[in-house]
């Protein structure tokens, strides 16, 4: 995140992940850590089940938008 953040283009307050497939459970590990250094989280086709097995015992700050196909689903990250 420092990295990208360094950039001269970047507004470091303004930075969010998006994670495709892999990736996306990647981002919402990332939020699950307690990590809230990022604006936004976009979740897209993850593995949900796998990630939310074990909800985090803190709040989860920065908002996260899940794109999914898992049906009938409830997320309560908090």
């Amino acid at each position: 995140m420092d990295l990208v953040r360094g950039f001269a283009n970047v507004d470091p307050n303004k930075v969010a992940i998006v994670g495709f497939c892999f990736g996306g459970t990647g981002v919402l590990q990332y939020a699950m850590q307690g990590i809230n250094d990022v604006t936004a989280i976009i979740f897209i086709y993850g593995g949900l089940t796998q990630v939310l097995n074990q909800p985090p015992s803190f709040e989860v700050t920065p908002p996260i938008l899940i794109l999914s196909e898992e049906k009938m689903m409830r997320l309560r990250i908090s």
